[in-house]
């Protein structure tokens, strides 16, 4: 009987740290599936940003941020440098465009 009770105290103590644990994961669980949705928390509670579109956000500062990053890109060997890595990581180093037309449909 001694062995029942005590594997049922294990079980229930191991139920009762995952509970503990999932609850940690999800902020404490105070009816918000998200910790960014909490406005009771000790972090968020004043936090309140705008929803604005990102083209409405950057419309204003668009050109000069433009100017400035072509002008880095020009002048700074480490912001040009950075540019071809991410263009070559994305497009490939050697794109070559290779046109092969369908010579039928265009005899027509």
């Amino acid at each position: 009987m001694a062995k029942k009770q005590k594997k049922s105290r294990q079980a229930k103590d191991f139920a009762q740290s995952m509970g503990r644990r999932a609850s940690a994961l999800n902020g404490g669980w105070q009816g918000v599936p998200y910790d960014a949705a909490d406005i009771y928390g000790q972090h968020t509670q004043s936090w309140m940003p705008p929803l604005w579109s990102a083209d409405t956000e950057r419309g204003p500062f668009r050109n000069r941020v433009v100017s400035r990053a072509r002008d880095l890109v020009r002048n700074d060997g480490w912001a040009a440098g950075t540019v071809t890595r991410v263009q070559d990581n994305a497009i490939g180093i050697t794109l070559r465009p290779i046109s092969k037309p369908d010579y039928r449909a265009l005899r027509t």
